[in-house]
């Protein structure tokens, strides 16, 4: 067991299994240990197994998070209740895609496409539309924005994805849609598409939009009781987390943007493996992460 001061932990959360390791810098060890992961609150396997490793949390310096959170939620289908607020005529975005299969089901007759995350009763149409250029063509109803507040405590909307055309590159509509929710629909977690995907082609955009909408409650949650928890044994250092990416992001960035960590591990093992063959002297290799 390591007791240094400065040392750099590292944790990934899995649905199995919480793995940890503890750096020592000053000379250079490690101290690697594995815990059941807690599916109620992982929170708590990551606790645990940092006190595995260092008693003493105080003496951390750094916390490198990877976890499956996200992406359990939305492979599992545990992920919140969504409503999607769009510009008129495109609620339908969701269920038409690219319309284009890939394989195994290019011919398969019997193909069902995936139930899209937000059903069509919950896709509200709101009147504006502002063109390519940032020309307004027409103005944003702020009267039927204000009007959908009840409609959304009645449905159980837990987080609401906002989706207008043209806004990854002029967002004021938004913007605008955002501040008049926060007011009427405080307790609903709202997600803009110009804050995840500042880019075009609405597909891409709503569908990404509408998966971080559905998973942030849930990692907002889990976030809050890490912090929570860590805090209560003297921990006070950053905690990082890492991204699908493979880079490290701040906790405040990942509660507003989890989609950002989805497939992270597998990135994280990408990486490693990479490294590892650098310091072989490898050029041709193949890693397996399961």
């Amino acid at each position: 067991m390591i007791t240094t001061a400065g040392s750099i932990a590292g944790v990934d959360v899995g649905g199995t299994f919480t793995d940890l390791v503890l750096f020592d810098p000053d000379n250079g060890t490690l101290h690697i240990t594995k815990v059941p992961s807690t599916p109620t609150d992982q929170s708590q396997g990551v606790v645990s197994g940092l006190a595995r490793v260092l008693p003493d949390l105080t003496k951390l310096t750094r916390l490198d998070h990877g976890t499956t959170v996200s992406t359990n939620a939305l492979l599992e289908g545990t992920g919140a209740t969504v409503a999607m607020i769009t510009t008129d005529g495109f609620r339908d975005v969701l269920e038409i895609g690219r319309t284009r299969r890939m394989l195994p089901s290019v011919y398969d007759p019997t193909f069902v496409r995936p139930a899209p995350l937000v059903p069509r009763p919950l896709r509200f149409e709101i009147s504006e539309r502002i063109d390519k250029d940032g020309s307004i063509l027409i103005p944003l109803d702020s009267t039927a924005i204000k009007k959908l507040a009840p409609l959304l405590d009645q449905h159980g909307i837990e987080a609401v994805a906002v989706c207008f055309l043209h806004s990854y590159a002029h967002p004021s509509h938004e913007q605008s849609a955002v501040d008049i929710l926060r007011h009427s629909a405080a307790n609903i977690a709202i997600t803009a598409s110009h804050q995840v995907v500042p880019e075009f082609r609405e597909y891409e955009r709503f569908s990404t939009t509408v998966a971080n909408a559905y998973v942030r409650p849930l990692m907002s949650g889990y976030l809050s009781a890490l912090e929570a928890s860590l805090a209560t044994l003297g921990f006070e250092c950053p905690v990082l987390l890492m991204t699908s990416g493979g880079g490290l992001t701040t906790v405040q960035t990942a509660r507003a943007n989890p989609i950002r960590l989805m497939e992270s591990g597998t990135a994280g093992g990408a990486i490693l493996a990479g490294r590892i063959a650098l310091e072989c002297g490898l050029d041709k290799v193949i890693s397996y992460d399961m």
